[in-house]
């Protein structure tokens, strides 16, 4: 197995969270539910936003240019393929879904970041905040 370079990791978590924001548009698309769509798109910018963070914070850590593609299987960190073929969802649902994605991110970056040192563990840090930055926000909109 080789070892991750810094610009690496930098591009398999901005794949990530482009994966998420995708995931999160795909299911806006198919929601005929305004108040689930609306969340749902502003999840697809909270990701995207993400994504570029993520990409500005390697750079700061010393990140040269990103490799063209991610690892296999990085959208998987924060999707649920399941969900991909629902025809429509309550905004309920969207934000227990979305909650369950935040949660296993936060999981994963930071077991990341326990299990790397340097530069590397340091962004898998700053990102697992972020995540549990985004479940705080979910947490707060559940009734």
């Amino acid at each position: 197995m080789s070892t991750l370079t810094l610009e690496q990791v930098v591009r398999n978590c901005v794949e990530a969270e482009n994966a998420a924001a995708r995931f999160y548009e795909l299911l806006a698309d198919f929601t005929l539910k305004v108040d689930a769509r609306d969340f749902l798109q502003s999840m697809c910018k909270l990701e995207r936003g993400h994504a570029m963070s993520i990409e500005r914070l390697g750079q700061k850590l010393g990140a040269g240019e990103l490799p063209m593609r991610a690892d296999d299987n990085v959208e998987l960190i924060e999707t649920a393929p399941a969900w991909s073929d629902v025809a429509d969802i309550t905004l309920s649902e969207a934000l227990g879904l979305a909650i369950e994605l935040e949660q296993h991110a936060e999981l994963y970056y930071s077991a990341l970041a326990d299990a790397t040192k340097g530069e590397i563990s340091q962004l898998f840090a700053r990102i697992a905040q972020d995540e549990r930055s985004h479940l705080k926000m979910l947490a707060s909109r559940r009734p």
